[in-house]
């Protein structure tokens, strides 16, 4: 789920990033991808808690997210198995 926070915290920096720019009058769709991506670096440096502390949230609270937060559990919970009896994920979900 650490993914799922960086990359929303990433994409919330480029869209700050974006609605700052066009606040500038800079025309955001003629501006190279890498650019954006740079400034977005920066936003994110500068404001990384927040950003990931709000994708969190968002993970843990979004209906949207629901099927993730459940599947992290199962994944945690066959892993923590696994561990226990000596088997693989594979075979305690019983794939064949």
């Amino acid at each position: 789920m650490r993914g799922a926070i960086a990359t929303l915290a990433r994409l919330a920096a480029i869209k700050a990033v974006k609605s700052r720019l066009h606040c500038l009058g800079a025309k955001v769709h003629h501006m190279p991808a890498s650019e954006i991506r740079a400034l977005a670096e920066e936003y994110l440096e500068q404001h990384r808690a927040g950003l990931m502390a709000e994708a969190a949230e968002l993970i843990a609270t979004s209906p949207a997210f629901e099927r993730w937060r459940c599947a992290d559990i199962e994944r945690f919970a066959q892993k923590s198995k696994a561990r226990e009896t000596g088997t693989s994920v594979v075979q305690i979900s019983g794939a064949k």
